[in-house]
């Protein structure tokens, strides 16, 4: 699957700000299905692709609890076959339940690979998890920096769940991540003008509506349709708005399966 211009222009824009030298942060934001995923995929293929004396590991992490993260596995599989360099392995990275319920024997490890992609959701990261009881994340990352790894981390949805109200767990990782690794790319809808430090890459609705911009391609569908009579009360148009939504929530689902 090939970027579209606007797409191409984006994923250049963020790996301008990428350096060997200098830890560096951007935020990124872009509509709801203009392809994060997959420019997050071709930034990660890029970096490895231009720095190959580099030693990387990449991790993405995910606020979702649910199959986002192993979703978010799948789609990167799809798309590599279309990458410049795609010789980098994807893992979801998933932890039992707390070792008072999982009966686990050993202290489980998260195996280093150069280049590789960790997923992280909130199951692997979150309180009651063996990973979060044994410090096996901590471990991980204090082994990769140990031996010389630059750390890439990609937060997914970092507009989700306020850091300075989450649970303990979630901080001590979201601190971690933030203090150990070399590049930080949040996807948000919020971006933090307020720091100077970060640097923000924004993809404008209106430019991925324009024809002259994005290769003809409709990435976003935005045509307006008359869905209710125009007579409708107010509620009874919230009423069908959340039906209409619960059924497009299933399409996505099963498009995700497919």
């Amino acid at each position: 699957m090939e970027l579209t211009k606007i797409q191409n222009n984006a994923v250049e824009e963020i790996y301008s700000y990428y350096s060997s030298e200098e830890r560096k942060k951007v935020d990124f934001k872009a509509p709801t299905g203009s392809g994060k995923t997959l420019m997050a995929t071709w930034l990660i293929s890029s970096i490895i692709e231009r720095n190959p004396n580099e030693k990387f590991i990449f991790v993405i992490a995910t606020p979702s609890s649910s199959n986002l993260p192993f979703f978010f596995e799948q789609k990167i599989n799809v798309y590599k076959k279309d990458l410049p360099y795609s010789k980098f392995q994807v893992e979801y990275i998933e932890s039992p339940s707390s070792k008072k319920d999982a009966h686990v024997e050993e202290t489980p490890r998260i195996n280093l690979e150069r280049n590789k992609v960790y997923i992280f959701g909130k199951s692997t990261f979150g309180a009651k998890r063996i990973f979060t009881e044994l410090h096996v994340i901590d471990d991980f990352i204090e082994s990769a920096l140990n031996q010389g790894f630059k750390i890439i981390y990609i937060r997914d949805e970092a507009h989700i769940g306020d850091i300075t109200r989450a649970d303990d767990e979630t901080k001590k990782f979201e601190t971690l991540m933030l203090s150990s690794s070399h590049f930080i790319l949040k996807m948000t809808a919020t971006p933090n003008y307020s720091d100077p430090s970060t640097n923000v890459v924004i993809i404008k609705e209106s430019d991925i509506n324009d024809v002259t911009k994005n290769d003809d391609r409709w990435l976003l569908k935005t045509k307006p349709t008359m869905l209710l009579q125009s007579n409708i009360t107010e509620d009874e148009l919230l009423d069908n708005a959340l039906i209409r939504f619960i059924e497009i929530k299933k399409e996505y689902k099963n498009l995700e399966k497919d």
